[in-house]
């Protein structure tokens, strides 16, 4: 009983260690200080409004999931369990960056979240096409390429301009969207034994996919009712607004024309046309 207890403890405190290599304070998901009985708090913890945008509706669920456990710190990278194995085990190469590019390197890097999506070749050249393609929607500040923006979400360091509105939330969706695909295509390589997948140009193939679905998801609510024209059970939508309007599509979406464009057929009807796509940045030096 004590060995487990102890093995429990461990585990917190390791914990509350990746946490702090994130995110800080750490958050204890057992209670919602928000949701105390009594007077409210004189402010809201700084963590707050981080954890709002990672449950953003828009979001599909598979993200908010991801960015959920992100913030957490729960992703179960190697660097999670290297504290397991003594000295000399042969489970210690498993606690090491899969990705190819880092598999020659001497000594072979720990895979913590930090250097899977920043340090690493594969996710810091991702990560950066998305900061060069951010600098083309918004004539702000570019965002900064460090953990507390691009793994924390922490807008005391740096923010999207104000102006024009959504660019908070649009941010929030491209930036979740490729941290998701840099760790499944870290999921496919481990499990599925594929390292093809821990390619650069693939996870932003896969990202300008994966937003262009959306893209085209919100658009079918701009031509019609997709509760008339899904094919499923109309009550499925319920809770969820089944019609777009163009102008609040343009704001999503169509800033700057980056990512898509409205324009009109010969008939004047509305014709989307996704912009978004792998060679956006021609010049952006893949290896």
């Amino acid at each position: 009983m004590e060995d487990r207890a102890a093995l429990v403890t461990q585990q917190r405190l390791q914990q509350q260690q990746q946490q702090a290599a994130i995110l800080f304070p750490e958050v204890d998901d057992t209670m919602d200080p928000l949701r105390q009985a009594g007077p409210a708090p004189a402010a809201a913890p700084p963590w707050r409004n981080a954890w709002m945008r990672a449950q953003l509706k828009r979001l599909p669920r598979e993200s908010r999931v991801f960015a959920w456990m992100l913030l957490h710190a729960a992703l179960p990278c190697g660097g999670a369990k290297v504290c397991y194995y003594p000295a000399a085990h042969p489970g210690l190469l498993d606690t090491r960056c899969w990705a190819p590019c880092c598999a020659s390197a001497n000594p072979r890097p720990l895979e913590t979240l930090e250097h899977l999506f920043l340090e690493c070749p594969v996710g810091k050249q991702a990560l950066e096409w998305l900061c060069s393609l951010w600098q083309r929607i918004d004539t702000g500040p570019a965002p900064l390429f460090v953990a507390t923006v691009l793994l924390a979400d922490d807008a005391s360091v740096w923010r999207p301009s104000s102006t024009p509105a959504g660019l908070q939330t649009l941010w929030t969706i491209l930036r979740v969207t490729m941290l998701k695909r840099v760790w499944l295509a870290r999921q496919a390589c481990v499990f599925h034994a594929d390292p093809s997948a821990m390619n650069a140009v693939r996870v932003v193939a896969a990202f300008v996919q994966e937003i262009g679905s959306l893209i085209r998801q919100d658009w079918l609510r701009v031509k019609g009712d997709i509760r008339q024209e899904g094919g499923v059970c109309p009550t499925w939508f319920r809770g969820r607004t089944a019609s777009l309007p163009a102008a609040e599509f343009k704001s999503r979406w169509c800033v700057g024309s980056v990512l898509a464009r409205v324009s009109q057929d010969a008939q004047g009807s509305p014709l989307l046309k996704v912009e978004l796509r792998l060679s956006s940045l021609p010049t952006f030096p893949f290896t």
